[in-house]
């Protein structure tokens, strides 16, 4: 245990001397790493934190993170913050460095983790939240001459550890920009089925039951649920047929997706939680969609069908399989509680569940003066204008939008 402690010890003053920083002392150890062989040595005490976390997504496992990490990390600085207790990992909070230029200014930027695979994004903490959060924030402060923004995209809103973010930067005197970001429908899983199906509206309640029905006659029609990485080929050849292919979105669409979707499902299938509901029609793969549980969630992360059988209506069909499935499985309780649609309100998915979870941006400002004007501007100035001369505004958008472009 010495040994380790004076190995920690010697990576935070390599930390701290590299970023001039001056950490305060707390009841916590504090380590900030940029080196992916450091961070796959976290992989046992990173688990063991993703598990016992007070609020925990796919997205913050390591094997989501080392899999984005080796994907999209290129030509980034990543800053992961790490917070621990004798030895034990109590908090993360995966951070890179980049930048943004806001009327002309260029600014430092403090992002987490998220692009647009990625839907949820928080930090990581175990008991007590408020206290890792607390040092997470103090070591974010202690580096302040390193970024002029921190963005943090992706929170719920109603969570606990948003909570505890937004209350420590208003203690500090921080000031924090807020802006909505997505708004994602959710299911609470009833007892039963038909319970289910009686929550739903009375036209798509009879439309569903009508689409069940045609397939199930269909014997050319089998449906199953995939937990192992048997589901990748599958996936791959739906996706290239499918309509998020031709827009460049789909798994198959670049080598790098393929790649890094592959790295996850084969962990998560080590993990035991891989859920992917599978259609074939003659024996030929139609329609997919791919799930990850966590926390008796199950969390929708890609889905696909091939054009030419959208006619049997995959998409619909194939998800009330799914449900249908977890909530008939047998056993003393529930194997999940919740499902997460991920993404944005689509009507589609507003039809299984007018429950939305809504995730907001927040932009924290350094106590620079420069940024304190940006956010004077950003947050004061500019809404102010917007609300009360609304034709003002319209008129110094368009001049905006015009200088941009080159238009003017």
């Amino acid at each position: 245990m010495q040994g380790a402690w004076n190995n920690l010890m010697a990576r935070r003053l390599d930390c701290d001397t590299a970023t001039g920083a001056n950490l305060r002392l707390g009841p916590f150890q504090v380590e900030a790493i940029s080196s992916y062989e450091r961070f796959v040595q976290l992989r046992s005490e990173w688990d063991r934190l993703f598990d016992s976390a007070v609020e925990a997504f796919p997205t913050t496992s390591h094997a989501w993170l080392s899999a984005w990490w080796k994907t999209f990390a290129d030509g980034r600085r990543p800053y992961v913050i790490l917070i621990w207790n004798d030895g034990v990992l109590i908090g993360a909070a995966p951070f890179y460095y980049d930048s943004k230029k806001i009327f002309g200014s260029q600014f430092r930027v403090l992002r987490p983790w998220v692009n647009s695979w990625v839907d949820r994004f928080n930090f990581l903490a175990s008991f007590p939240p408020t206290e890792v959060v607390e040092a997470i924030l103090d070591h974010i402060e202690d580096i302040e001459h390193t970024w002029d923004l921190v963005e943090l995209p992706r929170l719920d809103r109603n969570s606990e550890i948003t909570e505890c973010i937004w209350q420590s930067c208003q203690t500090r005197e921080l000031e924090v920009g807020v802006e909505d970001d997505l708004q994602s429908p959710f299911l609470r899983f009833p007892a039963t089925w038909d319970q289910l199906l009686k929550s739903l509206s009375p036209s798509f309640r009879q439309n569903l039951k009508r689409k069940i029905r045609s397939v199930e006659k269909m014997d050319s029609v089998r449906m199953t649920v995939l937990d192992g990485e048997e589901c990748i080929d599958p996936i791959v050849e739906i996706s290239r047929e499918s309509w998020q292919h031709e827009q460049g979105t789909s798994i198959a669409s670049r080598q790098e997706i393929f790649d890094f979707y592959q790295k996850v499902i084969k962990a998560y299938a080590q993990r035991g939680q891989l859920r992917c509901a599978l259609m074939e029609v003659n024996g030929e793969p139609a329609a997919f969609e791919l799930n990850l549980g966590h926390n008796r969630t199950l969390h929708n992360f890609k889905l696909g069908f091939k054009k030419k059988f959208s006619h049997i209506s995959t998409g619909i069909v194939l998800k009330a399989f799914l449900l249908k499935q977890i909530l008939d499985s047998e056993g003393p309780e529930p194997e999940f509680m919740e499902y997460d649609f991920m993404g944005v309100a689509e009507a589609y998915k507003l039809r299984w569940s007018k429950k939305v979870r809504v995730q907001n941006r927040y932009i924290v400002f350094s106590k620079r003066k420069t940024t304190r004007r940006l956010y004077q501007w950003l947050y004061v100035v500019k809404p102010y204008v917007r609300d009360s001369f609304p034709a003002l505004y319209t008129l110094a958008k368009k001049v905006s939008s015009g200088i941009h472009t080159g238009r003017i």
